[in-house]
């Protein structure tokens, strides 16, 4: 039996996020596109958004949970890294309260 249920969205959602944080949004969006045509699932924005919201808050937080560690804490790339996908969560709630 499985237990777990998957949101395609959910996970469609994170690679758009994904690609945006590395500087191409155009990819997400195109899966995301191709995701809706052949399924005819057509996903609301504000649940997108809140994806991609949810999923950048969880990797500033894994991230930020390895700085302490001594291997990290004295490389800026990793607070850097942290704080870049903080904006960009709040770039997501702004779209969600605009909505």
């Amino acid at each position: 039996m499985d237990l777990r249920i998957l949101d395609a969205a959910e996970d469609l959602s994170g690679l758009a996020m994904e690609c945006e944080h590395a500087g191409n949004k155009n990819v997400g969006c195109y899966f995301l596109k191709v995701y809706e045509l052949v399924t005819g699932d057509r996903v609301k924005e504000a649940l997108i958004n809140f994806y991609k919201l949810k999923r950048a808050l969880l990797r500033a937080l894994l991230i930020a949970r390895h700085i302490p560690e001594p291997t990290y804490a004295t490389d800026s790339r990793w607070y850097e890294s942290a704080q870049s996908y903080l904006k960009q969560a709040a770039g997501y709630e702004k779209n969600l309260l605009a909505e």
